[in-house]
């Protein structure tokens, strides 16, 4: 009777530790543009990326992550606003980030004058 009480009570705090364990260890917000183009990346295999540049920083990087809510649009080049948490213990493979995107602040066609926000 006690062996099985002791079984149960192990079992109930381990539920209870990871219902309560949170998959991110901190968030901020990040703006950053996301240009027109797609481009051919290995990360950590071939497939495509965007191409996005970072505040403060004159070229492009690379950007293999998904931006949860953000539509890509070929032909425009887009400034957005995005939540990013770090994740606690990411895949090997994967983002050490998740990103969401809070708004689209500038919307710009390039190959035109034509910019909206």
């Amino acid at each position: 009777m006690s062996r099985l009480r002791i079984h149960f009570s192990i079992l109930a705090l381990a539920a209870g530790l990871v219902g309560c364990a949170e998959p991110f260890a901190s968030r901020d917000e990040v703006q950053f543009t996301v240009l027109e183009e797609r481009a051919a990346c290995f990360a950590p295999f071939p497939t495509t990326c965007y191409q996005v540049i970072w505040p403060g920083e004159s070229e492009s990087k690379f950007f293999s992550a998904e931006i949860e809510g953000f539509t890509f649009e070929p032909g425009v080049r887009q400034h957005i606003r995005v939540e990013r948490r770090r994740i606690n213990n990411p895949p090997a493979d994967g983002s050490s980030y998740h990103y969401r995107l809070i708004r689209v602040i500038l919307r710009l066609e390039v190959g035109s004058a034509t910019a909206t926000n």
